[in-house]
């Protein structure tokens, strides 16, 4: 596996709530991000998810974000308390779009 680059879990969450609320533009300033960049396994799931929902030229919507889950087969993943919460604070998230890509 290769060594993750961000490795910083409050930046991985902040990448994450900007893609979650400002969606394919912020996606594109940072379309050099892999699943196995971000250090923790819940934050990579997201990332994963994230990306296959913004290639099918879909809106993230909480929903969308556990349908696209449940296609990708990580529904179990995702589908628990803890994991939900920090789910939905994904998109109440403080961040400021022209942060995010810096």
């Amino acid at each position: 596996m290769s060594q993750a680059v961000l490795e910083n879990l409050p930046v991985e969450r902040a990448v994450l709530a900007g893609i979650c609320q400002y969606g394919l533009e912020v996606y594109v300033e940072l379309d050099f991000l892999q699943p196995e960049y971000f250090s923790h396994e819940l934050n990579q799931v997201i990332f994963t998810c994230l990306q296959d929902i913004i290639n099918c030229n879909q809106n993230i919507e909480f929903s969308s974000l556990f349908a696209t889950a449940n296609k990708l087969g990580v529904y179990e993943l995702i589908n628990k308390t803890t994991e939900l919460s920090f789910i939905r604070s994904l998109f109440n998230f403080p961040i400021n779009k022209e942060n995010i890509p810096k």
